[in-house]
């Protein structure tokens, strides 16, 4: 998906066609919100893309439908949910109501696609085949 949503994003906005990864995935624990889990579970959140380019707000708008068409195809919502909207500085995500993955499209003075996949089983708890004894 994330390839997809960058040659979509250059391919429409010619300003977005040079994305870059900038971080390593990053694992975090999500036991807690899954009764019975423990560390069995994970969340993980995939590199982010940036372009180093201020997208114009008035490309904003256009760029969030060409992300929420795009991530739609892989379950996530169309309709963004926007937690930061002011000039010159946008943030919002797109959720995956099936598996509380998230789609992150931030523009402000870079451009942003950041990806989080929801609480899945680690490797090793699908290696055992079970999971393993909750700790007394």
């Amino acid at each position: 998906m994330a390839t997809d949503l960058q040659t979509t994003l250059g391919d429409r906005i010619p300003a977005l066609k040079q994305w870059t990864a900038t971080n390593e995935q990053i694992r975090a624990a999500c036991g807690n919100d899954y009764p019975g889990i423990g560390s069995a579970g994970e969340d993980l959140s995939l590199e982010n893309y940036v372009v180093p380019v201020k997208l114009p707000d008035a490309a904003n708008e256009r760029a969030l439908t060409i992300v929420g068409t795009t991530a739609a195809k892989d379950g996530f919502t169309a309709q963004p949910q926007c937690l930061h909207d002011a000039p010159g500085s946008h943030d919002a995500f797109f959720h995956n109501q099936t598996d509380a993955s998230s789609n992150q499209f931030c523009a402000d003075k870079q451009t942003l696609i950041g990806i989080t996949i929801g609480c899945h089983l680690t490797v090793a708890t699908k290696k055992l085949g079970q999971l393993p004894p909750a700790p007394t």
